[in-house]
C-alpha cells in the first residue's frame, strides 16, 4: 500500500510516498534530526524508488523506456517525540501525545515528473480517492490536480499571452496566464485551499521550513503548467511572420530575433538559440577629437 504525495520545488512537480513499515507498527523513537553527514535522517515510511515507480505502472502513468532519475528531497513534517506522524491510520497508528506536533525535516525519495507524465498523473488523479488497488491520492496529489484542472480552463478560454523569460542567461519564449475578473477570486480560493504538506518539500539543508506563500508557489504551477498545455493542445493563437519556420533550428534560421521567438513559442522548449553578437569597434579619434576618414 501506498499513499502518493507530490510537491512543486524549483518550478518541478516532484512525487513522493508514504507506504506503512513491514513488520511494525510505529518507528523507533529517535532523537535529533540529522545524520551525522548533517542532512536529516530518512522518513521511516519513505515508500522508496522501487514503489513509486510500481505505483505509477499499476495506475497507468508509467513512462515508456525507463531512465528514471530518482532523487531525494528533505519533507517538513509534523513529527512527535523524534518520529513523524503519519497522514494517514492506512500507515501506522497516530500517536496518540498531550505534545503538539512540530515541523522537523526528513529525507524522503523523489521522482521528477516531466511535464507530460505530471499532466497525466494529474488528470488522472481529479476526484478520485485511489488510482489502483492499494495506490492512494493523497491530500498534495488531489490539491495539484485540482490546479492543473484550473489551468486547463484558463487555456480552453485562451486566457494567455506571450512572453520572454530570461534566466541564467538563457532566454526562453513562454505563455503567461492572464487571471482577471471572477478568475482572480478563484485563484486565491484555490491558494487558501492549498494544504500545508503541497510545499513541504526543501532541497536544501534548511533550519526551518519553506516559507514560500501558497499564492506564490501556485502562481509558478499555474504559468509552467499552462505554457506546457497550450504547447501540446495546440492552442497557440496564429503567429504568422515573415521567416518565420517550424521546428528547431539556429539563431542563423531565422530573419530576425523576433522571427526566432514566434518559432519558440510553438517548439517543446520554447529556449531561443540567441547567437551572441560582440561589441562594435568604435573608430579611434585623432588628436583634434575628430574621427578619423574612412
Amino acid at each position: 500500500m501506498i499513499i502518493l504525495h507530490a510537491g512543486f520545488l524549483d518550478e518541478r512537480p516532484l512525487l513522493w510516498g508514504e507506504s506503512p513499515l513491514k513488520g511494525t507498527a510505529r518507528p523507533a523513537s529517535r532523537r535529533g534530526g540529522k545524520t551525522k553527514a548533517g542532512r536529516p535522517q530518512a522518513f521511516p515510511f519513505d515508500a522508496g524508488a522501487t514503489r513509486l515507480l510500481s505505483a505509477l505502472e499499476r495506475a497507468g502513468v508509467s513512462a515508456p523506456g525507463g531512465g528514471e532519475r530518482i532523487e531525494t528531497a528533505i519533507a517538513w513534517l509534523p513529527t512527535v517525540g523524534g518520529a513523524p506522524v503519519p497522514s494517514s491510520p492506512l500507515i501506522a497508528e497516530i500517536p496518540d501525545s498531550s505534545t503538539p506536533p512540530a515541523l522537523s525535516p526528513w529525507t524522503v525519495t523523489v521522482l521528477p515528473l516531466d511535464p507530460e507524465r505530471a499532466t497525466t498523473l494529474l488528470s488522472t488523479s481529479v476526484g478520485k480517492q485511489m488510482l489502483a488497488p492499494g495506490v492512494v491520492v493523497g491530500r498534495d496529489l488531489a490539491f495539484w490536480a485540482r490546479a492543473m484542472r484550473f489551468a486547463g480552463a484558463l487555456v480552453a478560454r485562451q486566457q494567455f499571452l506571450p512572453g520572454l523569460e530570461s534566466r541564467n542567461g538563457r532566454y526562453r519564449a513562454v505563455w503567461e496566464p492572464v487571471v482577471v475578473g471572477e478568475d482572480r477570486g478563484r485563484v486565491t480560493a484555490l491558494a487558501n485551499d492549498m494544504p500545508g504538506i503541497a510545499r513541504a518539500l526543501s532541497s536544501q539543508v534548511i533550519t526551518s521550513p519553506p516559507v514560500a506563500p501558497p499564492q506564490s508557489v501556485l502562481a509558478l504551477f499555474l504559468g509552467g503548467m499552462m505554457d506546457h498545455l497550450i504547447r501540446v493542445s495546440g492552442s497557440t493563437p496564429p503567429l504568422a511572420s515573415a521567416g518565420h519556420r517550424r521546428g528547431r533550428g539556429k539563431a542563423a534560421d531565422f530573419a530576425s530575433l523576433h522571427d526566432q521567438w514566434l518559432n519558440a513559442l510553438r517548439s517543446p522548449d520554447g529556449i531561443l538559440r540567441v547567437k551572441r553578437q560582440p561589441w562594435p569597434s568604435w573608430p579611434r579619434r585623432s588628436g583634434n577629437g575628430a574621427a578619423p576618414s574612412p
